[in-house]
C-alpha cells in the first residue's frame, strides 16, 4: 500500500468542544492586542522624539563649547605669541 492510499484511508479527526473554545479565546486575545497599536505607536514616537531632541541639544552644546574653546585658544595665541607694535 503506497502513501496516497494510506492517506485516503485515514479516519477523520474531529476537534473537541474544549479545543474550539480555547481556539476562540486565543483569537479574542489576539484581536484585543491588535486594537491598541495607536497607543504603542505614540509611545514609540515620543521616545524617538525625545532621543532626537537630546541628541540635537547635546550636539549643539558640544559645538558651542568647541567654538568657545577655539576662540579662547586663538585669543591666547594673539596675546602671547603675536607682537603688536604701535610705532610709527
Amino acid at each position: 500500500m503506497n502513501i496516497l492510499e494510506q492517506f485516503d484511508h485515514i479516519e477523520t479527526i474531529e476537534p473537541s468542544a474544549q479545543w474550539n473554545q480555547r481556539l476562540m479565546q486565543r483569537i479574542d486575545k489576539t484581536s484585543q492586542h491588535e486594537e491598541k497599536p495607536l497607543g504603542r505607536n505614540l509611545i514609540r514616537l515620543a521616545v524617538i522624539f525625545l532621543l532626537a531632541f537630546n541628541l540635537f541639544s547635546f550636539t549643539k552644546s558640544y559645538l558651542n563649547d568647541k567654538a568657545l574653546q577655539d576662540s579662547i585658544v586663538l585669543k591666547n595665541i594673539a596675546t602671547e605669541y603675536l607682537i603688536t607694535t604701535n610705532s610709527y
